[in-house]
């Protein structure tokens, strides 16, 4: 008698699913770290970092009179040296960017003088703190740090993972730097919105490389000749599966008779690439502070000063963010050691603007309603031209050389056709000025933002 056979149901899809079916990764706190090597990313961030952190800081310590104590400065500068507290400064921007905040634990303990200050800035990595307690439940305030919680009681909870083994330990000495506008404790990653683009970026980059294999190597989809018998046709079939396996845009081979190549009339695109471009151009734009004003024209804060104290204002900001945290420690030590009401300072040097142009822009309007004395007009140029000091005997001796009074014409009456040589100095000076602000704000935008510029 015959087996029984038990009854089974056919699996599998009858036909592969497509290409287009695939979309851009998900910003998660396990995709963010692929985010961050993408080399726009890495590079408009880095740019951002030279300007924030372009040498190590001035550090120095003031009394609650606001005098400076040559005998603490020293002593703190030296703890602040050997900890290499620079390099733990800079890591603030990059965490703050890629993960919203940035997580250290500080070590205290006294020094031989009795003297308690920090031992040690231990710089835990953002990536550490990428999976939810196991042992806990809380609001996880930030998705890249699910590790940083809210528990019941509205407190703060720290749990590490150690990768490795992902074993957790709940951290209790821990200070947590984010931006203050930001959600508490954890904050939001200032370059969220940018990874989005980052996703699209690399998924779009497969079709690019795709593209780039078809033109180096076309796809080749060879046609039996309808007068081929059937055993033709098999030996042209096992002819090509050897050919098509070696097939390259190296290779040369002798095609046998009854093949023939039909043209497909398959057209390559730029859609991949223009959707790249898009993306990179967002990516800049973004991370540029002085986008805003890029194409606003002509009006007030749209001149290169405009921008460049954008830039400056910008920049400052950001390295407050680096300093203010490591000023706490130390006023903590301070405190401790009795120097109640003392303050440490760390400064990083903030970026200049050169103001030349509005000055003299500002003394033209001026001048030009009869609204400014002579000498003032001489003392606020005198860091710009080589010019005597104000003095009666010079006051004279402009009214005799000038008998119209026409000092005041020097910036608000002039024409073409100077009627003095200072007029011709002073708005020559002016339109130099003027060009020197246009080359300084493209070099910065063109070879430090790497954005372009007209």
């Amino acid at each position: 008698m015959a087996k029984k056979q038990n009854k089974k149901d056919a699996e599998g899809n009858k036909s592969p699913s497509a290409a287009w079916d695939e979309g851009p990764s998900k910003v998660t706190a396990q995709t963010v770290l692929r985010f961050v090597n993408n080399i726009h990313y890495a590079d408009s961030v880095n740019n951002i970092s030279l300007q924030v952190y372009p040498a190590p800081p001035e550090v120095w310590v003031t009394d609650a009179d606001g005098d400076t104590d040559d005998e603490l400065s020293k002593r703190i500068k030296a703890n602040f040296d050997a900890l290499d507290a620079y390099a733990s400064m800079r890591n603030v921007l990059t965490d703050r960017y890629s993960h919203g905040c940035c997580v250290k634990s500080i070590g205290y303990d006294t020094d031989a003088d009795g003297w308690l200050m920090p031992t040690e800035i231990r710089d835990l990595p953002p990536k550490s703190f990428a999976m939810a307690p196991m042992s806990t439940t809380g609001t996880i305030v930030n998705p890249l740090m699910p590790g940083i919680i809210l528990n019941s009681d509205g407190e703060t909870e720290v749990w590490q993972t150690n990768l490795p083994n992902l074993t957790q330990t709940k951290l209790e000495n821990v200070i947590i730097i984010r931006d203050p506008s930001t959600p508490y404790p954890s904050g939001r990653a200032y370059a969220l919105p940018v990874f989005a683009c980052i996703a699209e970026v690399d998924f779009a980059n497969k079709a690019a490389i795709q593209q780039v294999s078809r033109i180096g190597a076309p796809i080749i989809l060879p046609k039996v000749v309808d007068t081929a018998s059937a055993e033709d046709y098999r030996d042209r079939q096992d002819w090509f599966a050897k050919w098509g396996a070696v097939w390259g845009n190296t290779n040369t081979s002798l095609i046998p008779p009854g093949i023939e190549f039909p043209n497909l009339q398959i057209r390559e695109t730029t859609t991949a690439a223009d959707f790249i471009q898009r993306r990179v151009e967002w990516i800049r734009t973004y991370f540029n502070p002085m986008s805003a004003m890029q194409d606003a024209g002509a009006g007030i804060g749209t001149s290169d000063s405009g921008r460049m104290e954008m830039w400056a204002t910008f920049i400052a900001a950001e390295q407050s963010r680096a300093e203010e945290w490591i000023e706490d420690i130390y006023d903590y030590c301070l405190a401790a050691n009795g120097y109640d009401g003392y303050h440490a300072h760390v400064r990083l040097k903030r970026p200049s603007v050169d103001k030349a142009a509005l000055k003299i822009q500002a003394i033209a309007e001026l001048a030009k309603d009869r609204a400014i004395l002579l000498s003032e007009i001489r003392d606020n140029v005198t860091d710009i031209l080589d010019l005597k000091e104000t003095t009666p005997d010079v006051e004279l001796e402009l009214k005799n050389q000038y008998p119209e009074n026409s000092a005041y014409g020097m910036f608000g009456n002039t024409v073409d056709g100077f009627t003095s040589q200072e007029d011709k100095i002073m708005m020559a000076t002016e339109k130099k000025l003027r060009e020197l602000n246009d080359k300084t704000s493209d070099k910065i935008l063109r070879d430090i933002m790497h954005y372009p510029t007209e």
